[in-house]
């Protein structure tokens, strides 16, 4: 099965990259974010790598990772 998705870096910032479309649907900072993300849709969440133009009008999806602090 070959991969609809992957990460890119972009200065400070990691993108994924969609190949079917050719365009990036997601960015974030934090790389780790990005790449739980990424499983999921590698395995068919979403669009299955067919992401409609349309939701990316405004640019990749920013994704802001949560912070665990275990001292809550």
């Amino acid at each position: 099965m070959k991969k609809k998705y992957s990460i890119k870096k972009h200065g400070r910032m990691f993108k994924i990259y969609e190949h079917l479309t050719k365009q990036y649907i997601a960015q974030s900072t934090n790389k780790n974010v990005l790449t739980k993300l990424l499983r999921n849709l590698n395995k068919g969440g979403f669009f299955n790598g067919d992401t409609p133009k349309f939701m990316l009008i405004g640019g990749p999806i920013t994704v802001y990772g949560q912070k665990n602090n275990r001292n809550l």
